[in-house]
């Protein structure tokens, strides 16, 4: 697949869904999630991520770190404090 964009920017749909083929591999079904920013967290238009019982699981969070966030490369994390500011599709 190409991309315009070095990783993570523009990666997180491509991304999401190679983590959601390895879990099932191992019998996870993790659900992927996209969603639109409200425009007044990012300008950034949209970002992908899985869940999985009660899991956020999102390897493309740290895109958004030039924008004030302080996301880690890897987020496995019951907190939704930075994923609230998309509104699901």
């Amino acid at each position: 697949m190409y991309h315009i964009s070095p990783f993570p920017k523009g990666w997180c749909g491509t991304s999401a869904r190679r983590v959601q083929g390895a879990l099932k591999q191992s019998d996870i079904n993790a659900r992927y999630y996209i969603g639109s920013a409200y425009p007044e967290h990012t300008n950034n238009m949209n970002h992908a991520r899985l869940e999985y019982d009660g899991y956020i699981i999102d390897i493309t969070a740290d895109q958004f770190n030039g924008q004030g966030y302080s996301n880690a490369p890897i987020m496995v994390t019951t907190d939704n404090s930075f994923h609230k500011i998309f509104k699901l599709e």
